[in-house]
């Protein structure tokens, strides 16, 4: 029986502290929300790049023109 009613007094208190103290208070969100504006695309976002290009020859690599070396491959279309 003592049991019982440690139980209940914690039931009790549990759902009396559950009140809500933020009626009065206005709800401010920023709209639209960063995750659905078109505009915020490019937030927290790193540009696309190679760190490191092989060369077949040391003179191609001491040159570093990307471009000239036959393992580059542009994704930028044709």
């Amino acid at each position: 029986m003592k049991k019982f009613s440690i139980l209940l007094l914690v039931v009790i208190f549990s759902f009396s502290s559950c009140k809500n103290k933020y009626e009065g208070v206005p709800f401010t969100e920023k709209e639209p929300r960063d995750w659905e504006n078109p505009t915020m695309f490019n937030q927290n976002r790193e540009d696309a790049h190679a760190s490191i290009i092989s060369y077949p020859y040391e003179d191609m690599a001491l040159d570093g023109i990307i471009e000239n070396s036959p393992n580059y491959l542009s994704l930028d279309g044709v």
